[in-house]
């Protein structure tokens, strides 16, 4: 029962069509056609010995994976009737199966005719096959045996070839699986425990290749709130992102295991404490997951579907300690500026962030965001404050108001310009906890400077038609909020 049924009807199948062609059966003859006149002893001899070639050509073709020597033997209107299955019609059916077999099997085939009875153009031939079959991918060899009836075909040239061919084993049907031992699944649930320690310890160790080598080639994660992750490049990525802003305290506690052949479904609980590396508070988290694991080829198993949840119901808006998370953000804007430290400044936006800047058209993107600040902090310095002055949340969107008020000052000794403003943000709180900037908005409180007082330093900072924009334009001044 090792091969399953698969193999029997993938072997049998073509051996016992070859056995039967080869046996070759008569054809029926049209009703209104006349009694042959019988058949010369040596005739039938002639026939029998062309029917044995046929049967010989059928098992070394096979024997030797040669598709097109095989076919050679078969009517072009040819039907094989295989056991379990519906017929296979026509010669471009059984050549498409044949060329897949050979790539997965190589044939010991042996046929043995037992008899041919022959009435005009037409041959029945009746015998036995037998063959080994062994599986490329190095599993064990199957043997089969069985019978046949096949009906051939005298063809213009004087040849014999296969035209109706019908087959079945000497073999009952493989009993069921006995169910599998206690110890056998008390092996695979060590095996399965194994896994969640790699898994544990991977995390909390931020191991992202032991983590990924625990995972089948073609897995598939369940997250929820999410869509499916549904390949291994993208589960590595998106890990690679959480394990550069957090780090992991992971338990696993496996429940049970149910195994069945080379499958094992695993359900449990997790639990784990999500520390952000910015500095924020940790995040606790627990929850429940069912896992479909595959055993290898090696034997080893890997996780091959995995779906979860949390046992936490959604938080309700806590608006104070967002308002706190918020706060935060805004300070760290603006010492990052005033310490002219771009990455630290990048790291509070969100991938697809987008800013507004007046009298200019919007800023897409964080790599945008950056070589525009890079240019900047070359050319001057920041001292800057935030005043944030609201907060209003709704799931996982905050939206804050506020002002802001800086001296900038360039690095080629020319004044320093006073600016302030005013701003309305929009933040996503993220997978980690953390809340990040992904709309931003602003503008000056300042009038545009007119011409007559166009000389005045400070009041030059608020127009848009100096030649350098990045000291005295706000809206080009990336930083400005």
């Amino acid at each position: 029962m090792y091969r399953k049924m698969w193999f029997l009807f993938l072997i049998t199948g073509v051996v016992l069509a070859g056995i039967l062609a080869a046996c070759g059966s008569p054809a029926a003859a049209p009703v209104d056609q006349q009694p042959a006149a019988a058949q010369p002893a040596d005739d039938v001899e002639a026939v029998t010995a062309a029917v044995n070639q046929v049967w010989e050509q059928y098992a070394s073709s096979l024997n030797a994976g040669d598709v097109d020597r095989y076919m050679a033997l078969w009517a072009d209107n040819a039907i094989q009737l295989p056991p379990d299955s519906l017929p296979l019609v026509g010669k471009e059916t059984l050549r498409a199966g044949l060329e897949s077999e050979v790539k997965a099997i190589t044939y010991d085939m042996k046929i043995i005719n037992e008899e041919v009875n022959v009435s005009g153009d037409q041959a029945v031939a009746r015998g036995t096959y037998a063959a080994t079959i062994t599986p490329k991918d190095g599993s064990e060899p199957v043997s089969i045996n069985g019978k046949y009836m096949t009906l051939l075909k005298r063809q213009p040239d004087g040849s014999w070839k296969i035209f109706r061919d019908i087959y079945n084993s000497n073999v009952p049907p493989a009993a069921p699986a006995e169910p599998q031992p206690a110890d056998d699944i008390e092996a695979v649930t060590a095996a399965v425990n194994q896994v969640w320690d790699q898994y544990i310890s991977s995390l909390n160790a931020g191991d992202i290749d032991r983590y990924m080598a625990l995972w089948a080639d073609d897995g598939i994660q369940l997250p929820p709130d999410a869509p499916p992750v549904t390949s291994m490049e993208t589960l590595r990525a998106g890990l690679q992102r959480k394990m550069d802003r957090v780090t992991f305290d992971f338990d696993i506690n496996n429940e049970e295991v149910n195994v069945s052949d080379d499958m094992a479904v695993a359900r449990g609980t997790y639990g784990a404490t999500v520390t952000p590396k910015d500095g924020s508070e940790p995040i606790t988290i627990d929850g429940k997951y069912m896992t479909l694991l595959k055993r290898q080829p090696d034997g080893t198993w890997k996780i091959y579907r995995d779906i979860f949840n949390s046992n936490v119901p959604p938080a309700t808006d806590d608006v104070e300690a967002v308002t706190a998370a918020v706060n935060k953000v805004w300070e760290q804007y603006a010492s990052s500026l005033n310490a002219g430290d771009v990455d630290s400044y990048m790291a509070l936006w969100a991938d697809d962030a987008m800013q507004l800047p007046p009298d200019s058209l919007p800023i897409v993107g964080k790599e945008t965001l950056r070589a525009g600040l890079e240019s900047e902090v070359e050319a001057i310095t920041y001292d800057m404050k935030i005043t944030n002055e609201e907060v209003n949340v709704s799931g996982d969107m905050a939206v804050a108001r506020g002002t802001y008020a800086a001296t900038i000052t360039p690095k080629d000794g020319s004044n320093p310009i006073a600016i302030d403003g005013k701003y309305m943000t929009l933040l996503k709180r993220q997978p980690d906890g953390s809340w990040k900037i992904f709309r931003d908005i602003y503008n000056s409180n300042v009038p545009p400077a007119s011409d007559e007082i166009s000389s005045v330093p400070l009041e030059l900072s608020e127009q848009a038609q100096i030649t350098e924009p990045t000291m005295i334009d706000e809206s080009a001044i990336i930083g400005v909020h």
